[in-house]
């Protein structure tokens, strides 16, 4: 059975490889969730995409000022006036308000832009230069299915479509965690994973705890965002939980946690069981000074021009859990992020450069291995 899991497995980084865009330039608006602690530096939990992230908790600790939307307003301002924003298919408000603020022209749809005369010729236009940005006609940002529907009806090889090249990663945290493996600087950054097949089995909890060799682990599905799904379980519990949630019972469609309750609904064939990392707990003035155990949200555009991959930090900032470590509490309410934006929190500034400082180099390994080694 694991025999045939494992070919499994290399056909879908065959086939992973295979999907891989290899464009001209790029330019990726990415998310980093990590754990920071003194004892084992920077862990990449997941690489997720910044159109479909909310930055409320950045801009409650900044009074409500965004600095990630400034930043990334900022970056595109050295270029031409020539961008284009699909509204609905980026879902930070303060980013959309920054980017109409500063000359995004909005779209309705795709297929609105598709009509518009001059987005059309500059489409046709021919380029000076193909290897770098500043030659490109305009830029769009959107939703991935309206980039993938631009990318494919009009091949818009003289626009540059933002997440051009993360496109066949999109929503899916197994192909994001392939793209760590098979590369000994990239693994070290990311906690063990193993994926398995969406079946119980009663030998299934004990295949998780030796292939991770730990006691703690974080059950999440393959395709689902916003904490759904996503499962903290100590080691007696984990045949339990698997139980659970492997099985389409009416007690777990009623469950009135999403963790749970989202497993009712996922269709997929397998799903990804992590080691638990946990990060150097904080104290949060305006919760009391109680210490929380953070997750680092690092927000970041990923550049491909001339030949070289290159990361731009736009800002970060501390998502907490729904209680302190001191509180009476479960597993998710000490350890899982909250989406209350009052559950957020700064990075301390030594500490956000000393993790970007670190994370630069996996982030942008990361971003050749999506570029297909380029």
């Amino acid at each position: 059975m694991w025999t045939l899991w494992g070919g499994y497995i290399l056909l879908s980084i065959l086939a992973l490889s295979a999907e891989i865009v290899s464009p001209q330039v790029d330019i990726s608006f990415l998310v980093a969730d990590i754990k920071y602690s003194e004892e084992r530096g920077v862990q990449i939990c997941e690489i997720q995409h910044g159109t479909d992230s909310v930055f409320k908790g950045e801009a409650f600790v900044n009074e409500g000022v965004s600095h990630i939307a400034a930043n990334f307003a900022n970056f595109f301002s050295s270029y031409h006036q020539r961008k284009w924003i699909i509204p609905w298919g980026v879902c930070d408000a303060q980013l959309v308000k920054a980017l109409s603020d500063s000359y995004w022209k909005p779209k309705g749809s795709h297929k609105k832009l598709m009509k518009d005369k001059n987005f059309q010729k500059l489409c046709a236009q021919p380029l000076g230069n193909p290897d770098q940005i500043s030659s490109y006609h305009g830029f769009v940002i959107a939703d991935s299915s309206s980039i993938g529907k631009l990318d494919q009806q009009l091949c818009c090889n003289s626009v540059i479509l933002i997440d051009r090249a993360m496109l066949p990663f999109w929503r899916d945290k197994y192909k994001v965690s392939l793209l760590f493996k098979e590369d000994s600087v990239l693994e070290s950054f990311k906690p063990k994973w193993k994926l398995y097949p969406a079946v119980y089995d009663h030998q299934l909890a004990e295949q998780v705890i030796g292939d991770l060799e730990a006691s703690r682990f974080v059950i999440k599905p393959r395709g689902m965002g916003k904490g759904k799904g996503v499962i903290i379980v100590d080691e007696a519990e984990l045949d339990d939980t698997l139980n659970y949630i492997l099985h389409k019972s009416k007690e777990l469609r009623d469950d009135p946690d999403r963790a749970y309750n989202s497993w009712y609904e996922e269709s997929g064939d397998s799903f990804i069981v992590e080691e638990f990392i946990p990060s150097d707990p904080v104290l949060v003035p305006h919760l009391g000074m109680q210490p929380y155990c953070p997750t680092l949200r690092i927000v970041f555009l990923a550049i491909y021009e001339n030949g070289i991959a290159d990361i731009h930090f736009l800002g970060g900032y501390n998502c907490l859990p729904e209680k302190s470590l001191v509180e009476k509490g479960s597993l998710h309410q000490k350890y899982k992020v909250s989406l209350e934006t009052v559950n957020s929190s700064k990075i301390e500034q030594r500490i956000y450069n000393e993790v970007i400082e670190i994370l630069y180099e996996p982030l942008r390994l990361f971003y050749q291995r999506v570029l297909g080694d380029r």
